[in-house]
């Protein structure tokens, strides 16, 4: 589908007015800008006072062009989490994709870490901190894993960037893109220095589980909040009870555009899931 420039710019004004209901204003732009068949179409456009360099046949980027951010609802909750662990806090951005998560971040949080192993989507990453002259992000061409060797990398051949996966099948439209580092976290960390982590945004897509074993020496002694994607594999319960005592797990509702912390009640695919420390999730705010 090819749109004229004016007439992108109108639909990217609609894909703004707020006031209107989220769900109503995604319906027609997917009707008139389906993400799914975008060409490929460059643009640079503002971002938290930041200049955002992508490509509408990119879904995040698609996004970020009509809406004016992807995920804000969790942005803003990640933001919350960020500021409440108050000077000096880090943050693990795992599966960061084309960034757009990290570049909001950096202006909240003392240092970033972005773990994306696959090239085409460190690429953007690099590119806007380039853009922006950004200095507390820092890129690490690896994914994480319970234990250092390669894997097959499956990568995504739709819109959607971030459907890339370790997994075989995780995702049926994703295709072998041969094999890529994977690391053991605490070790990793620990050889680079990182010895404070605040917060973990982690989206892996099916292999959240070995992320998490393998940095359970880290999320022991850091006790960070971390904010992940709920999926069959993600969400295998004695992964949650390994944290031990002394946590909290919720499920972050409130739509694309707000965040609301609520029970966690059962699994649910596509939901975003909350872990904190108990004296951590009393101090965080409730809604946003």
């Amino acid at each position: 589908m090819t749109l004229p420039p004016i007439g992108l710019s109108m639909l990217r004004r609609f894909g703004r007015q707020r006031w209107l209901p989220f769900g109503l204003r995604d319906r027609i732009l997917r009707k008139l800008a389906d993400p799914d068949s975008m060409p490929s179409t460059p643009f640079n456009c503002a971002f938290f006072g930041l200049r955002y360099q992508g490509d509408l046949s990119s879904f995040i980027d698609w996004s970020v062009y009509f809406y004016g951010v992807y995920e804000l609802g969790i942005l803003s909750f990640l933001r919350e989490a960020t500021r409440q662990a108050g000077p000096g806090a880090v943050v693990l951005d795992i599966g960061a994709n084309v960034g757009q998560h990290s570049l909001f971040l950096s202006a909240h949080a003392a240092r970033i870490h972005a773990f994306e192993p696959w090239q085409p989507a460190r690429d953007a990453i690099l590119r806007n901190i380039g853009i922006n002259r950004i200095e507390n992000i820092e890129v690490h061409e690896v994914g994480l894993s319970d234990h250092a060797h390669d894997a097959v990398y499956y990568a995504p051949t739709l819109a959607n960037k971030g459907t890339g996966s370790f997994l075989a099948g995780h995702n049926l439209s994703n295709r072998e893109a041969g094999r890529l580092p994977l690391v053991d976290g605490d070790s990793y960390l620990a050889a680079r220095g990182i010895d404070r982590v605040d917060v973990i945004k982690l989206d892996a897509e099916g292999f959240e589980p070995r992320v998490l074993a393998g940095l359970a020496g880290t999320i022991a002694r850091c006790r960070p909040v971390m904010v992940l994607e709920e999926n069959a594999a993600s969400t295998d319960p004695i992964a949650f009870e390994r944290l031990g005592e002394g946590w909290e797990r919720f499920t972050l509702a409130g739509g694309p555009e707000h965040y609301r912390l609520e029970p966690y009640l059962a699994p649910r695919d596509g939901a975003t899931v909350v872990l904190a420390p108990t004296e951590k999730a009393r101090a965080l705010r409730p809604a946003g």
